[in-house]
């Protein structure tokens, strides 16, 4: 039996076995079936389509399974408790790790244990990992958000550029790249940057026909969101640019009785899990969010996207509106516009790209802050807390980000997102000590104990600690416990650090003096025209005179010859024929009443279930081009010389 042909016997199996689903979505099969067959794909399906199935499924159809590159540690994670929690052994590989347990996942790694094993891109680099890769013979190689590869793409990644090294390291292993969104460029730029060999395409449309798109035009936002969410009931989200907006809208929202929150990537961690928890469980109906909320959360009923601000580019967008209405259900997708809403977009793209001595001076600051003396730093990851960094030098956040950008396009460094560390706990008092405490400090003497004999060791080194545990043991709250630590860690008893999370920055090139920093200017100048293009799409979508999704297919090189039927300006079109039509049967109606004359409120009552102002419309009509005239009497007539079978509404 060949390959393919018992694969797709065994599909079906694994997909009710695994995921408790009877059929696949159009074209899940045919991108698993050209994977198991040996061929390089290219699939490009829409948010909400279930791309991640796509090379799940055949990991575990084949032997030993599947290396996922992904861009995003959080998305990693997500993906990785999915897996678990339906039994499959899968981990994640990231900067986030400690020593001791990166060693573990490497050397299970090595033995095969793992069916899904996803990675940074970055990982690539690690010659640790190449050698543990190396022992494990796995079956191919998925690449999530594909288009982070291309400088065509609206995400541009360095990193990505790795992984081409895979190709010639295991020239025989396919490999599967997805992705939400890509023009014909792009598409092309991922199979020549990945070098694939003959991949076989499979690209569905962005467009979800249950998705109804819309674009408002308003100068006061607030009053017509707030009008958005009280006439549509159901789970929404609404996306803006910046923080600050998130925060203002959630609280505004929240005085008028609305469920709503704000998610951000400022927001402490055990927070942003939290309000996300509230959201996906319905408990918050409205979810107030920047760009950082969506990857990866899986929510089938959510009934509107409303973007207070327009993002930059037609990918975010339909990735964006692509969360809505998974379950098949009709849903909306709304862009609120105000007039100058366009340019100032266009300025905050351009503060994107700072000039080369914006650029050496805020790496010059990024020394002292990290303190790297120059001649060194190369292979050092270092945690970077970006307030305290503008706070001390006083730099905006968006302008520190763009350079940050710029440093990884030239090599100098990259950036991971942000990792939360987990607690540690030391234990610095002696046990002669704890006998003296114990009955004055009875909880913390207890505590103590607690940690002893969970975490052997602890009294040696800081330890990494699971705080619910600790609380289960304590018979607590886990608040109290915290308390309890933070007071014990004040007395000097215990050394605590609490989980925080931060992003790293990882040096690839020893620090040169800032005056002689290396910026191509090229680079930037390219990156920046790109991003200008992408804003003129999306200046043309939100002005868009003819169906809006023709003019997002004609940029994602999609077929632009038949209206969706489901937009606003196609609405419109329908109402204005529907109207039309209604025009025209009031005329005839007007017409057969003037057989005789007739007074204008004799033709009211002849036809009382018509709206009044359409008739005086007609009748106005019919008067202006002297189809018919009025007598001495206040009667209406019909002209003899007028032909009813030629008499038309204007167009």
């Amino acid at each position: 039996m060949d390959p393919v042909t018992d694969f797709r016997r065994q599909a079906y199996h694994l997909l009710r076995q695994y995921w408790g689903y009877e059929t696949f979505r159009s074209p899940q099969l045919s991108v698993m079936e050209a994977l198991v067959a040996g061929q390089d794909v290219l699939a490009v399906l829409p948010t909400g389509s279930g791309k991640s199935l796509c090379f799940q499924l055949p990991a575990l159809y084949f032997p030993r399974g599947a290396l996922i590159i992904s861009p995003l540690i959080a998305l990693m994670n997500d993906q990785v408790a999915g897996a678990r929690e339906k039994g499959i052994p899968a981990t994640a590989i990231h900067s986030g790790m400690d020593p001791a347990q990166l060693g573990f996942v490497l050397d299970q790694l090595a033995a095969g244990a793992y069916r899904l094993v996803y990675v940074s891109p970055e990982r690539l680099r690690s010659a640790r990992f190449l050698e543990a890769l190396a022992n494990w013979n796995f079956d191919f190689v998925a690449v999530d958000e594909a288009h982070c590869i291309s400088q065509w793409g609206h995400e541009f990644r360095p990193a990505y550029l790795e992984i081409a090294s895979l190709r010639e390291l295991y020239p025989q292993r396919p490999i599967l790249a997805v992705t939400a969104t890509a023009t014909r460029q792009v598409r092309e730029d991922i199979v020549r940057q990945l070098r694939m060999q003959h991949p076989v395409e499979i690209v569905s449309s962005f467009f979800r026909e249950n998705i109804h798109y819309s674009v408002v035009h308003t100068e006061d936002k607030f009053h017509v969101l707030l009008d958005l969410i009280r006439t549509h009931p159901g789970s929404k989200l609404v996306y803006c640019r910046d923080r600050r907006t998130t925060v203002q809208l959630a609280r505004a929202l929240g005085e008028q009785g609305m469920a709503a929150a704000a998610y951000h990537a400022g927001l402490d961690y055990a927070l942003r899990e939290q309000r996300q928890q509230d959201w996906v469980n319905d408990r918050v109906e409205t979810m107030i969010c920047t760009n950082a909320f969506g990857m990866g959360i899986h929510k089938d009923n959510v009934r509107m996207v409303v973007h207070f601000h327009m993002p930059e580019s037609l990918e975010a967008y339909f990735q964006e509106t692509g969360r809505a209405g998974r379950d098949g259900l009709p849903a909306k997708a709304i862009v609120l516009v105000g007039l100058h809403d366009v340019e100032q977009l266009e300025s905050w793209v351009l503060s994107r790209y700072p000039d080369a001595e914006t650029v050496r001076g805020v790496y010059a600051s990024l020394m002292n802050f990290l303190q790297i003396p120059a001649g060194s730093g190369s292979g050092r990851a270092f945690d970077f807390y970006l307030p305290a960094f503008c706070q001390r030098f006083g730099y905006r956040p968006a302008l520190v980000h763009a350079v940050l950008r710029i440093l990884e396009w030239e090599g100098w460094l990259y950036r991971t997102d942000a990792i939360v560390h987990p607690p540690r706990i030391q234990i610095m008092i002696r046990r002669d000590e704890l006998i003296h405490i114990q009955h004055i400090h009875p909880l913390e003497t207890a505590l103590v104990e607690i940690l002893l004999r969970l975490y052997p060791g602890i009294a040696e080194v800081p330890v990494v600690v699971d705080e619910r545990q600790i609380a289960k043991h304590a018979g607590a709250p886990q608040p109290q416990v915290v308390d309890l630590l933070w007071q014990m860690h004040q007395r000097g008893w215990i050394k605590y650090q609490s989980s925080y999370e931060s992003p790293q920055l990882i040096f690839l090139a020893d620090r040169p003096p800032a005056a002689t920093l290396f910026i191509r200017a090229e680079t930037t100048h390219f990156l920046k025209q790109n991003a200008l293009e992408r804003l003129e799409q999306v200046r043309q979508y939100l002005d868009a005179a003819c169906c809006r999704i023709r003019v997002a297919a004609g940029y994602f090189g999609e077929d632009t010859r038949q209206d969706c039927g489901c937009c606003d300006i196609c609405e419109q079109k329908r109402q204005e024929l529907s109207d039309d039509a209604r025009l025209e049967d009031i005329l005839a109606r007007i017409l057969e009443l003037l057989r005789k004359p007739s007074t204008p409120k004799e033709i009211y009552q002849a036809l009382p279930g018509m709206d009044k102002n359409r008739i005086q419309q007609v009748l106005d009509h019919l008067l202006a081009e002297a189809y018919i005239g009025m007598d001495a009497s206040g009667r209406l007539r019909l002209y003899n010389s007028s032909s009813r079978s030629n008499i038309r509404m204007a167009d």
